[in-house]
């Protein structure tokens, strides 16, 4: 969580003043999240789509589908275009 303070001191400058507190929920990296949690989502959504090319695919996490993203060959990325 970040938490940033304003104020003006007696000279008429603006001071600001950030805190930083690091969250203990916080234990995996963003890339080894992905690994666990989120990369076998994507790849079974892959599946399906091959499975029932009618289908439609909506996905929020945007940062988390690019990284699965740069790892697709060719092939499978224009599979989803589809």
């Amino acid at each position: 969580m970040i938490q940033v303070n304003s104020s003006i001191n007696n000279q008429s400058k603006s001071k600001t003043t950030v805190n930083i507190l690091f969250l203990a929920g916080w234990l995996k990296t963003f890339e080894r999240y992905f690994a666990d949690q989120t990369k076998h989502i994507l790849d079974s959504m892959l599946e399906k789509l091959r499975e029932n090319p009618e289908l439609k695919f909506i996905w929020a996490e945007i940062s988390y589908f690019n990284l699965w993203w740069e790892n697709l060959g060719t092939a499978e990325k224009q599979e989803i275009k589809k």
